[in-house]
């Protein structure tokens, strides 16, 4: 089975909910009690303080997860009668940590503890970063999807790995000197395949619409501080902070976290190998980092482990690889061959995920 361009729409319709066996991680939801504790006295401050903070900007969108220690809550829209004084309260003081929402979720939301990152989606089979290939990484059972994000020249969020939108459209031009009005106009799935036509680049917004609850998101960041702070407001918008990852610099880290503090990091500054590369991030505070550039030291990897450090690696398609870079401790290696890679990991026991939305 693959995906065309109808399919899309006929996926979204759906969003059904799949059960599945999978490794629980420790992100899991508090029940409804603990969040009445937590939350009582902020909705009933917000009820009295609302109208004098009205006018205050609300930097938080409707969806917001919770973290607290490694355990995660996710917070349901609220309309009506209070919601927005709560909102004027609660997205100045709590960017990240609250929302319109007093109503939690009491189920377990388990994420990969191990696994393949589908590197662009199913890019060997459909056209790299666009919503066909994602639902086909998604259908396949990738525990992990990456693709990249600009800036267009209008300030909106695209889904593109190159500066240029030469090779993967029918266009030309640099991503940041194009609106998102003309880069919507290019054809990005032709050059795949003639069944890919008319596929369109997505935006950031629309690529996380597609994506299921319990699958990582592999977030490479193509920019600098702007980037990294319209992301993670994006990421905070649509209640992913428990399994979405921005993959990116200094700069665009510094800027997410004034977003969202407890916004997951993958450190890519100075990436590759090296136990230099493996400090830094762990003295950073970063939850992910992304090994390349040769197979990984043990010690590294070791001491990465001991700091809870989740372990990408860019990248390999060999099926004998892939099982060592496992048996070495590496958690989502990136792959391209995604339909092969995931029949080498059912090979030594690993499942492909079955997405929950």
């Amino acid at each position: 089975m693959s995906w065309d361009q109808n399919d899309v729409v006929l996926w979204g319709r759906q969003r059904r909910h799949v059960l599945r066996q999978a490794e629980p991680s420790k992100e899991k939801t508090i029940r409804r009690g603990w969040v009445a504790l937590v939350l009582g006295p902020i909705v009933a401050l917000a009820t009295f303080c609302g109208p004098m903070l009205a006018d205050s900007p609300a930097i938080v969108g409707p969806n917001v997860g919770v973290e607290v220690d490694d355990m995660k809550v996710d917070i349901v829209p609220w309309s009506g009668d209070g919601a927005e004084a709560f909102s004027a309260i609660a997205a100045p003081t709590f960017p990240c940590y609250f929302s319109l929402g007093v109503a939690v979720a009491g189920e377990e939301l388990p994420m990969p503890r191990r696994g393949v990152c589908a590197h662009r989606g199913a890019n060997s089979t459909h056209p790299e970063n666009t919503i066909p290939a994602f639902l086909e990484a998604i259908r396949l059972g990738a525990h992990q999807i990456e693709f990249d994000v600009y800036r267009t020249r209008d300030g909106k969020l695209a889904v593109i790995h190159d500066s240029t939108v030469d090779r993967t459209t029918d266009g030309t031009g640099r991503v940041v000197d194009l609106t998102l009005a003309e880069i919507k106009r290019l054809d990005a799935g032709s050059w795949k395949a003639a069944r890919f036509a008319g596929t369109r680049i997505p935006t950031f917004r629309e690529a996380l619409s597609v994506m299921p609850r319990n699958i990582w998101l592999n977030l490479h960041l193509k920019g600098g501080g702007d980037v990294g702070e319209a992301v993670a407001r994006e990421v905070v918008r649509q209640n992913r902070t428990h399994q979405a990852f921005l993959a990116c610099d200094y700069d665009a880290a510094d800027a997410a976290r004034k977003v969202c503090p407890k916004i997951f990091i993958c450190n890519m500054h100075r990436q590759g190998k090296s136990i230099a590369y493996a400090e830094d991030t762990i003295g950073r505070k970063d939850r992910f980092i992304q090994l390349c550039g040769g197979f990984p030291e043990p010690e590294v990897i070791g001491k990465l482990k001991r700091a809870r450090v989740r372990v990408n690696y860019f990248g390999t398609n060999d099926p004998v690889e892939l099982k060592k870079l496992f048996e070495a401790g590496v958690e989502f290696p990136l792959v391209d061959q995604l339909p092969e890679m995931m029949e080498a990991a059912k090979s030594i026991g690993i499942t492909p995920l079955g997405p929950i939305y």
